[in-house]
């Protein structure tokens, strides 16, 4: 994209990016947004002795509170949905650990993992 019109007019000379990251989101825990042929995709990247709890997601603007649906987190903006079905938690070893989302109020998400063994 090399120009974005928005609300307070035309910009240009707009810099590309595939990938932008936040680091140290939470105490250990980073966050990664990515750009892919599937659309945009995340990851949280939580280091040794971080507190995976402490991931908190808020969303604002919503016409009902997030539901759960199959694994599926399901957002209705302007009677559009926003289905978020790419749940996979790991550790670096590729070992896959059980996780699912929870809703703990109307707009915020948890993501609460199985305990570890």
């Amino acid at each position: 994209m090399s120009y974005f019109i928005g609300n307070n007019g035309a910009h240009s000379n707009i810099i590309k990016c595939e990938k932008i990251a936040y680091y140290n989101l939470w105490s250990g825990i980073d966050l990664f947004y990515e750009i892919t042929n599937d659309g945009i995709k995340y990851e949280y990247h939580v280091n040794v002795g971080a507190n995976v709890q402490d991931i908190r997601t808020r969303f604002e603007g919503l016409d009902d509170q997030p539901s759960i649906k199959s694994d599926k987190l399901v957002l209705s903006i302007d009677e559009h949905q926003i289905i978020d079905d790419g749940l996979r938690v790991f550790q670096e070893n590729d070992l896959d650990i059980d996780a699912e989302f929870i809703s703990d109020d109307r707009i915020h998400m948890v993501l609460m993992l199985a305990p570890m063994i």
